[in-house]
């Protein structure tokens, strides 16, 4: 008989095999699938207090409206709401943490400070631009060479942000190098 874990392990795996497939009809609807599956894979330092899961997203408006329509199936354990912030002074402002996963579109210019001040407030920076995680980014989307979509995740910080990656994401992960100024792979795979 399958526990719930092997489940869950075998539908994480099977949704990850189809997002890599290298013909994909919409990059942002994958984005938007990714970005919601971390919040069963990454655990955030002192627990998610709130009843609901806050994801934040700087530009893009299309990954935006992919996370609303996912949102609103409700597939996850705790209920997630989604927001979009016109800038990243909005969170730096707050005094409390606006979000617990902050997409940030490849059109935003946000400082490396910038980045580990949010990161500070246990919030999940997610970006799809070059360099992000080496910049102060937590995760970001790449292509590999057959133009199928991945992610790198700078492990390290994580951890020194108090953030828990399961040992599955990080199995499919690409672990970026945090002293490569272009990114890379700690793990040997190829992007």
């Amino acid at each position: 008989m399958l526990t719930q874990k092997k489940i869950s392990l075998l539908i994480l795996s099977l949704l990850f095999v189809c997002l890599n497939l290298p013909v994909q009809a919409n990059t942002n609807s994958q984005k938007a699938d990714y970005i919601y599956n971390f919040i069963q894979y990454v655990e955030w330092s002192g627990g998610q207090s709130n009843d609901q899961v806050v994801i934040g997203v700087i530009g893009n408006t299309e990954v935006l409206a992919f996370l609303e329509q996912r949102a609103s199936l409700n597939t996850v354990s705790k209920p997630v709401k989604v927001r979009s912030f016109s800038n990243v002074n909005e969170l730096l402002s707050a005094s409390t943490s606006l979000c617990h996963i902050l997409f940030i579109s490849e059109d935003q210019n946000i400082t490396s400070p910038n980045l580990e001040e949010l990161a500070r407030k246990s919030i999940l920076l997610v970006g799809e631009k070059p360099g992000f995680t080496q910049k102060g980014g937590l995760i970001n989307f790449v292509e590999n060479r057959t133009g199928a979509l991945k992610f790198e995740i700078n492990q390290s910080k994580m951890i020194n942000y108090g953030f828990k990656v399961s040992p599955q994401l990080l199995r499919i992960a690409i672990l970026a190098e945090p002293s490569s100024p272009s990114g890379g792979v700690a793990n040997g795979s190829t992007p």
